[in-house]
């Protein structure tokens, strides 16, 4: 029994945008630009809230709909990963936007979707438990990747070595050989890529990220007269605030 078409493009939509979600959050690291880290900050956690958002939907759908059963030719053993792995997944994917949200409001920040509104504030700023939420987040990035890799392995051993349908009832009940191709080769590029930008990354320290927080809230927190609020500065090169997610390690 294949999983109904909603809950198919669901599962795409939600894969498409984590592949582009973890690579932007190393790609972020090395940017010297702070128009753009502006802009990046802004889509990183916009695209965190709407993971959120979907993988509770997909967790309710799953509670309130009926799962398709494991397919015959699955083992004890293979059932027993597939468990785990989803259970993990879906931790994973609340650990991931929600340590993000609560690492920009440690970090003094707010969390917008898109520029439409502002998520409440979970916790109040405070730099020890910015560091440990901003360390929650960057660990469970990698458990993130690595589950998917093994998740996607076990997909396209079912669909090139079992040959039978596993893939197929997530997927497309017309995918065929090159469609297996497409998903790894897709999957692999999302591993390459996170991995190049993370190392790339890795020691480069610039102020971009100092400054491009404190430019956003100069442009935001003035007063009626078009003057800064008390305490911002009007110049990115004037500001004080630290980017919650780069910080000197």
């Amino acid at each position: 029994m294949p999983y109904s078409v909603f809950f198919r493009f669901i599962h795409l939509f939600c894969a498409l945008v984590v592949f582009v979600l973890i690579p932007l959050g190393f790609f972020m690291k090395a940017v010297d630009d702070e128009e753009l880290l502006i802009t990046l900050y802004d889509l990183h956690k916009s695209l965190g809230v709407l993971i959120l958002a979907m993988v509770v939907f997909r967790i309710y759908m799953r509670v309130k709909t009926v799962k398709p059963t494991s397919s015959a030719s699955h083992t004890r053993l293979e059932r027993g990963l597939s468990h785990i792995t989803h259970k993990s997944l879906y931790t994973l994917l609340l650990v991931m936007p929600v340590s993000g949200w609560l690492m920009s409001n440690a970090a003094g920040f707010p969390v917008s979707f898109f520029g439409l509104f502002e998520l409440p504030d979970l916790v109040a700023k405070n730099d020890e438990t910015m560091a440990i939420y901003q360390n929650i987040h960057f660990f469970a990035a990698f458990v993130l990747i690595t589950l998917i890799m093994l998740h996607a392995a076990g997909a396209l051993k079912h669909h090139f070595i079992d040959k039978d349908t596993t893939l197929k009832r997530i997927s497309s009940n017309n995918l065929g050989k090159a469609g297996g191709i497409l998903i790894a080769s897709t999957t692999s590029l999302f591993f390459a890529v996170s991995i190049y930008l993370w190392v790339s990354g890795e020691g480069v320290q610039n102020t971009a990220h100092e400054n491009a927080h404190a430019a956003g809230h100069a442009s935001i927190e003035v007063s009626p007269h078009g003057l800064p609020a008390e305490g911002i500065s009007a110049y990115p090169q004037e500001g004080t605030h630290q980017s919650e997610h780069h910080r000197d390690r």
